[in-house]
């Protein structure tokens, strides 16, 4: 699934994920996939098992790597 969204042939700019119980290693396989995804603009994680960690993950992938997603 990640590793479809890596490809930047994908079409999808919206992805809810809330209420999916993803954890922090979720979220590192969410991270790989948008330092190449390019179309992605709205991801939704509510209610998630997401740590301070795993959102330190994505605040640097999203500064310094991800500028089509907007959060």
């Amino acid at each position: 699934f990640a590793h479809a969204l890596s490809i930047n042939a994908s079409a999808l700019q919206r992805l809810d994920l809330n209420g999916n119980a993803i954890t922090d290693i979720g979220a590192q396989i969410l991270v790989d996939m948008l330092r190449t995804n390019k179309t992605l603009v709205k991801l939704t994680l509510s209610f998630n098992r997401i740590t301070n960690e795993g959102m330190e993950m994505f605040a640097k992938v999203l500064t310094e790597e991800n500028s089509t997603l907007q959060w």
